[in-house]
């Protein structure tokens, strides 16, 4: 993403990165032999390699996703502002398709080899992975956010296919409250409330990405004190899903505070609007090749967070020292999911993708598009 002067806003690319590592630090170091754990990774390792002493460093790192969610209201909202709802909907398919193919097939592979599924199992999974299916099981657990932040996406299309661009934030704001509403009187509903349908329709994280629209908002078009006054609230009540979590694991032995999840989510919101405020000067700090080297570790944050958690888990069991195995599969997935940037961002390839894309959805070469109708 590219702010107002044309430049990449670096700050964001930084807190994309340690969102990243946070999540795969928290599924090697931790989930992967967790006792409460029961996936697939944890499967595939049998747990040989455990991290006790890392407890305090890795178990908190899930708060990744909050984080993510906030990110992609902002750059969606900022992306949308500029956009039709044809470049909207490329842009989105070409950035999120291609990757999750490549990562999926992948981690099919290594399913075949080392998970305890049937071919069929794992058919299922990949097909449902790769079309973005909204109910799991999918080939990787990872993959659950997924269709959140498809439902999410699909809202803004709706917006500005219906000319209704500037209905955008008030909108996130209405989902934002509802969200909130619904995790402050969460004790008094049902049990039997179908946790899929409430992350669906955002109501889980709708705070997250309210958050991240009313603060690209602000970016673009200035804060007002209404704005700060939604940042805080929103700030503050993202805290309340994030300790409903933290009780799940509270019976573990070596946790840190209970609250260090919440206080971590805090710390990256804040320090997010600081990169935003303070970017230019950041990015003057910087070498061009650093800059360059942080772009591209960005953009390899989505396949890093697709491939990390099974086939991290996999490489995991070709070492036996238990740090090495650690140290091991995180590079390597690091390296993968550089080269598979490379790989998509290559002009040849980029041409290729979106034409086949393009092809396949029959839009682009249409003059006048079913939703235009409901345009104004």
């Amino acid at each position: 993403m590219r702010g107002k002067r044309g430049e990449r806003l670096i700050g964001l690319d930084i807190l994309r990165i340690f969102s990243a590592f946070s999540v795969m630090f928290f599924h090697l170091a931790f989930w992967s032999w967790a006792p409460e754990a029961d996936n697939t990774p944890k499967l595939i390792t049998g747990g040989m390699h455990q991290f006790p002493e890392l407890i305090s460093l890795s178990w908190w790192g899930w708060v990744g996703v909050e984080t993510f969610f906030v990110i992609s209201g902002f750059v969606i909202s900022f992306s949308a502002s500029q956009a039709t709802p044809e470049s909207f909907f490329f842009g989105r398919v070409f950035r999120l398709l291609p990757s999750a193919v490549i990562c999926a097939t992948i981690t099919a592979a290594v399913c075949v080899v080392a998970a305890p599924l049937t071919l069929t199992e794992i058919i299922v999974r990949y097909i449902r992975s790769v079309i973005f299916w909204p109910g799991g099981p999918w080939i990787d657990g990872v993959y659950w956010t997924l269709g959140i932040e498809v439902a999410f996406y699909s809202l803004v299309l709706v917006l500005l296919a219906m000319g209704r661009r500037h209905l955008i934030e008030p909108a996130m704001v209405v989902v934002g409250l509802a969200s909130l509403t619904f995790w402050l009187v969460s004790d008094g509903l049902p049990d039997q409330l179908p946790i899929r349908v409430m992350q669906l329709t955002l109501m889980h994280h709708g705070m997250y990405f309210g958050l991240g629209v009313v603060m690209s908002a602000a970016f673009m078009r200035g804060l007002t004190p209404l704005r700060t006054g939604l940042c805080a609230l929103f700030l503050a009540g993202g805290t309340i899903p994030i300790t409903h979590q933290v009780s799940g694991l509270a019976a573990i032995e070596g946790l840190s505070s209970l609250w260090t999840p919440a206080f971590v989510w805090i710390a990256c919101v804040v320090a997010f609007g600081l990169f935003i405020a303070f970017d230019t000067r950041i990015a003057a700090i910087l070498s061009d090749r650093t800059k360059r080297a942080i772009a591209m570790l960005g953009v390899a944050t989505y396949p890093l967070y697709l491939l990390h958690d099974i086939f991290g888990a996999w490489l995991m069991t070709i070492i036996a020292e238990r740090y090495s195995a650690l140290a091991f599969s995180m590079i390597v997935t690091t390296i993968m999911s550089l080269v598979i940037v490379a790989f998509l961002e290559a002009p040849p390839v980029r041409a290729a993708i979106k034409g086949a894309i393009a092809k396949a959805m029959l839009i682009s070469t249409r003059a006048d598009p079913w939703w235009s109708k409901y345009r104004p």
